[in-house]
């Protein structure tokens, strides 16, 4: 007769918080999800393009790649890095909304669980639900997410750096956190307009 084994109660703690982080990071995936279908049926409901998106695109699609990094006309501004990732969308496939709407998509997508990453981090993660969930439901997000506008990426990009600087806050003492941190404020610089005032508040934070 075999004996029955009893786990120590460190051994129950121990399995409680793993199942609870399972449930949670289940309940994270389901939000993100939930986003996405969301952006991807306002997507393929194919809107027509507004007054402002369509000035945009005209600057788009008929500059070339050297001609976007000048002042663009009838009164638009938009990131280099958004414009040329546009401009090759729309070349490889062809100049219609859902072409130059798939990279606010892709980032409206993706925005919920960076969210959940950063709020995870900055307090636990319930609270990165919850932030995960606002910004998978919020009405502007959602609509940002389907104009051809760099409003959706400038979300994603200022999350993005708050997230890889909080990694270094973790673990200041990895040069490869650094790095990563150094290349995407180089890389949000020229992705989105408010990295330049995303990035000093992250190195405050740093040297604080």
């Amino acid at each position: 007769m075999s004996a029955a084994v009893v786990a120590s109660p460190a051994e129950r703690q121990t399995a409680e918080r793993g199942g609870r982080a399972t449930h949670l990071a289940r309940g994270a995936l389901v939000v993100v999800l939930v986003g996405a279908v969301l952006r991807l049926a306002a997507y393929f409901s194919v809107r027509s393009l507004w007054l402002d998106e369509a000035m945009l695109a005209n600057n788009i699609v008929g500059r070339t790649f050297v001609a976007l990094l000048g002042p663009l006309g009838e009164n638009q501004s938009a990131p280099w890095l958004f414009l040329f990732g546009e401009r090759a969308t729309a070349m490889l496939l062809g100049p219609n909304e859902l072409a130059l709407r798939l990279l606010p998509l892709i980032a409206g997508i993706l925005l919920p669980w960076i969210v959940w990453l950063t709020a995870s981090k900055l307090a636990d993660r319930e609270t990165g639900i919850i932030a995960a969930a606002i910004a998978a439901l919020s009405p502007l997000l959602l609509y940002y997410s389907n104009e051809v506008k760099p409003y959706g990426t400038d979300a994603l990009v200022s999350a993005t750096l708050v997230f890889v600087t909080l990694r270094v806050l973790e673990n200041a003492a990895d040069r490869r956190r650094w790095f990563i941190l150094l290349f995407a404020g180089g890389v949000g610089l020229v992705a989105a307009f408010p990295a330049a005032f995303i990035l000093p508040a992250c190195w405050a934070a740093l040297l604080a």
